[in-house]
């Protein structure tokens, strides 16, 4: 049987072994106190290409306390995450990695005393096969 890895753990934890503030859903209450700070969430959807290869969307949030600072770091995550691309991600090898929206300013209403900045990509691995 084949099902897809768990992408956005699987991307986490390569940012989060190099040093970066990230992590995959939920968003952990004392965020704010590590700015700034990133989210990866796998968007719905996607696409099996076939037997072995699934492409998934991702999104990265990255939250600061002014915007300058959200926008370098979700630039540095959306670069390191196409990066990624020829390397082994939550045990399987990651093939291809488009970003499909740079790093913009974004607001977050649950956050309002914090500016954030986003990017997508479009992440390509093989299946893993239990």
């Amino acid at each position: 049987m084949e099902v897809p890895i768990d992408l956005s753990d699987a991307i986490q934890q390569a940012l989060a072994d190099e040093g970066h503030n990230v992590c995959a859903p939920p968003l952990p209450e004392d965020f704010d106190q590590r700015l700034p700070f990133s989210r990866i969430r796998t968007l719905e959807g996607g696409a099996r290409i076939d037997r072995v290869i699934d492409r998934r969307n991702v999104l990265v949030e990255t939250w600061a306390n002014d915007m300058a600072d959200a926008m370098v770091e979700c630039s540095v995550i959306a670069g390191r995450i196409v990066e990624l691309q020829g390397s082994i991600l939550g045990g399987v090898q990651c093939y291809e990695v488009e970003l499909t929206s740079l790093p913009a300013e974004d607001h977050d209403p649950y956050h309002k005393n914090l500016q954030m900045a986003s990017a997508t990509a479009r992440v390509a691995t093989r299946v893993r096969h239990i």
